[in-house]
């Protein structure tokens, strides 16, 4: 683990006491140079413009989400008048730490019945007894074992897309409110930070960060929709999965009750709010990703422009005004990588289980909608067609948030070596002064050191495009080998004597209770002989989905 970067650590006093203008000047004239034919600096640094109110500005869009969420146990107050500072902290007294700790024990909960009943489910423990349908039909034991393992089977994409999104959401969510005091205290030094190497690093960030607000309520309402109106199977079918790996320790037979409808409706929202907060830390992520990136951006406007191109400020005060001396510009360059480091620690437990999750995650995914088009109708059937869409759009956006995220992470790394590029096209050649060589010599020490200038997650891996590609080349890999062995998402044989024992159109009705909006019900066949459409006059439009 990098080590743990705090304000009273990293060092934030970078600007010197301006000198008086008989000082010597620690990067010296060429010859033949006089300065006064050189114009005075258009801002001295009272001048400053106070660039933490941009960082600022640029966080509230998804600040407001975040606590909205319950994800952001963090307050702020403003720093001293004429500053452009703000002091973030973390305060027990406030409503909003407490909502953030309660959803968190709420998702342990959640996580640790889901694992349990899981493993009952496995083990059918406790074993599931005979039930009586309120008629003449009594279910055996074994019977009733069957239809749970068929719903299991039929929804076997939906437990992937539970298990993924409980453990993302509770492990970053739990990784993060245990820096719930290191996160104040590095937004604290960033916003000191901009304000000493005088970096406006906001510009253009709060509108991607209205756009990711935008995208992720688009996501929710559309995904509410299609739980709302029941489009499909997996609409109603992954609530109710939710349901049931949540509740079958306490009542095996939890489908089959009178609560059950209600249950699913009450999961079906909390497994909704589970999509978005399991995204939620990563996004926030993304934020600082632009930070930095834009950081790195206008330092390395500086460095070209002093290496390459001439310098117009050549008193001591003109320097630090523009942060264009040799001796500051490498400060800020270590600022920067304390920045970095800050960064890559405070999101590193956020970056692996996010995007270990999704591998498997979008396999399975990608799986499902290979499945829906070439299986049979004996797989796929009647309604079920319905769930391609379903399985598209979650897939599109999943594959999407990835694509996102990463490049957002590779996009530090990529402003950061160009600040090498810089140095190695400058090369050692030539007169220089002492200043000018240490400081590229320094830069060479620093930017060809063990590790990459990259967020690293911990030193498992740096954000780069051979990341990027390497992982989709694993879920590929993933993909591929999982097609060769095809496994199926229904019972192996649907047709055998115990699945044809129970009602199928009963028990997905109370599982599902899809609804037919497109008439897909005058195509249904039994399994056993052809319904005609005479036979579906009194038809409602629900259940009849084997």
């Amino acid at each position: 683990m990098p080590r743990r970067v705090t304000p009273e650590h990293l060092d934030t006093s970078f600007s010197e006491d301006i000198t008086s203008s008989e000082a010597k000047d620690s990067n010296a004239n060429h010859p033949g140079q006089t300065r006064s034919l050189k114009p005075a600096a258009s801002k001295l640094p009272n001048d400053t413009p106070h660039y933490g109110n941009g960082i600022y500005d640029s966080f509230l869009p998804w600040k407001i989400f975040m606590k909205i969420f319950g994800r952001l146990p963090l307050y702020l107050s403003r720093g001293p008048v004429g500053s452009g500072t703000y002091t973030y902290f973390f305060d027990w007294k406030r409503v909003q730490s407490w909502y953030c700790l309660v959803t968190l024990i709420f998702m342990w909960i959640l996580s640790i019945l889901f694992f349990i009943n899981s493993i009952g489910i496995f083990i059918n423990f406790p074993a599931i007894s005979t039930w009586n349908n309120g008629t003449a039909d009594v279910y055996s034991k074994t019977v009733m074992r069957i239809r749970e393992r068929y719903l299991m089977r039929r929804h076997a994409c939906s437990i992937v897309i539970i298990f993924n999104t409980l453990i993302n959401c509770t492990l970053s969510s739990h990784y993060f409110y245990q820096k719930r005091h290191y996160l104040p205290s590095y937004m604290t030094f960033l916003s000191e930070a901009v304000e000493v190497i005088r970096v406006d690093c906001a510009e253009k960030v709060k509108k991607e960060m209205i756009i990711i607000v935008i995208c992720n309520c688009v996501f929710l309402l559309v995904f509410a929709l299609l739980y709302i109106f029941k489009l499909s199977p997996v609409c109603g079918g992954t609530p109710g999965m939710f349901t049931l790996l949540l509740f079958r320790f306490i009542d095996p037979l939890i489908v089959d009750r009178a609560i059950f409808p209600w249950l699913r409706t009450i999961m079906g929202w909390v497994f909704l709010y589970m999509l978005v907060v399991a995204k939620v830390h990563i996004f926030f992520f993304v934020f600082f990703t632009k930070i930095l990136r834009n950081a790195y951006l206008v330092w390395n406007h500086r460095v070209d422009r002093v290496m390459h191109h001439g310098e117009d400020a050549f008193t001591r005060e003109q320097k630090v005004s523009s942060r264009t001396g040799y001796d500051l510009l490498f400060k800020d360059h270590v600022c920067l990588l304390d920045l970095i480091e800050g960064a890559d620690h405070l999101f590193s437990n956020v970056i692996e289980p996010f995007f270990a999750a999704h591998v498997m995650s979008l396999t399975i995914e990608a799986y499902f909608l290979y499945r829906s088009q070439t299986a049979t109708k004996e797989d796929f059937k009647y309604l079920r067609q319905m769930d391609t869409i379903a399985g598209m759009l979650f897939f599109i956006h999943t594959l999407g948030t990835i694509l996102y995220v990463s490049f957002a992470g590779t996009s530090v790394s990529e402003e950061a070596s160009e600040g090498l590029e810089i140095v190695r096209r400058k090369g050692l050649m030539g007169p220089k002064t002492d200043e000018e060589l240490y400081f590229v010599l320094s830069l060479y020490v620093s930017f060809c050191g063990h590790y990459d200038t990259a967020i690293s997650a911990a030193r498992f891996f740096s954000f780069d495009k051979s990341f990027v590609v390497g992982f989709l080349g694993t879920i590929f890999s993933y993909f591929v080998i999982i097609i060769q062995f095809s496994p199926v998402l229904l019972m192996t044989d649907e047709n055998s004597r115990l699945v044809l024992e129970f009602d199928r159109e009963e028990l997905l009705d109370k599982f599902e209770s899809t609804i037919d909006w497109f008439h897909f019900g005058s195509e249904l066949r039994d399994d056993r002989e052809t319904i005609s459409p005479a036979d579906l006059s009194g038809w409602t439009g629900r259940g009849n989905i084997a």
